[in-house]
């Protein structure tokens, strides 16, 4: 494929995703107030705008292993491009357990329910609505990684893609779910098992597309962390 292929491929995708959110907010926002209420719908804002900042958690590292991975390739250097990917897959992972852990810690400790004065939703719901919320969120932390290395085999646009199906899938199935009066818990349940069974479909499509860019920890190595640092 020829870089103004891949150009073209690239900025069609990335004008897909917010074509997406839109098409997806557009028809879930007004069916989820129909079905819960502005109240319920409210609080549910609340708790899910608190794990979306976890997806800032590394720290670019995504980004910068993908720009160092590409150029790598381009030079030849597969072997590095290969220590840059699994260094970073392992950073993330790590980092994702550690702040996972930490917030089953903070979920069910602390009275969030109180704190975030919720009334439509109770402390249990709160809770497991957070936790798996805040998983959610750590596996989709995860594609930051995935997606560099479709970006150094020049197959950036087809993540795109990718992601974008995921996307669909997931508010088609907020939709019926919304329809079979489900409420927080089932509905962030949801996400989760479709960003999991998703994190899944991307690395089986990156074996499959790029064999040569094993997932691993055998090159892994810190020193290609503090560089990119």
């Amino acid at each position: 494929m020829t870089i103004r292929r891949r150009l073209i491929g690239a900025f069609g995708a990335s004008v897909l995703s917010p074509l997406v959110s839109i098409f997806i907010q557009l028809i879930n926002v007004p069916v989820m107030l129909r079905f819960w209420g502005a109240h319920l719908y409210g609080e549910w804002l609340i708790i899910s705008t608190i794990p979306a900042y976890l997806l800032l958690t590394d720290f670019g590292f995504g980004n910068v292993a993908g720009s160092d991975m590409t150029m790598r390739v381009h030079a030849g250097d597969t072997e590095g491009a290969i220590e840059s990917f699994q260094s970073i897959a392992a950073f993330v992972l790590v980092m994702s357990l550690l702040l996972g852990a930490l917030l089953s810690a903070v979920v069910f400790l602390l009275p969030v329910h109180r704190l975030l004065h919720l009334t439509s939703m109770s402390p249990r719901q709160t809770q497991l609505s957070l936790l798996f919320l805040s998983i959610n969120c750590l596996v989709i932390l995860q594609w930051n990684f995935i997606n560099a290395g479709y970006r150094c085999a020049g197959k950036y646009a087809t993540a795109l893609v990718y992601v974008n199906v995921i996307r669909i899938l997931e508010g088609a199935s907020f939709l019926v779910l919304l329809f079979l009066h489900a409420g927080p818990v089932q509905l962030s349940m949801l996400m989760l098992g479709i960003s999991i069974v998703g994190t899944s479909w991307l690395l089986f499509m990156k074996s499959r597309l790029i064999p040569w860019l094993p997932l691993g920890l055998r090159h892994a190595r810190w020193q290609r962390v503090r560089e990119l640092t």
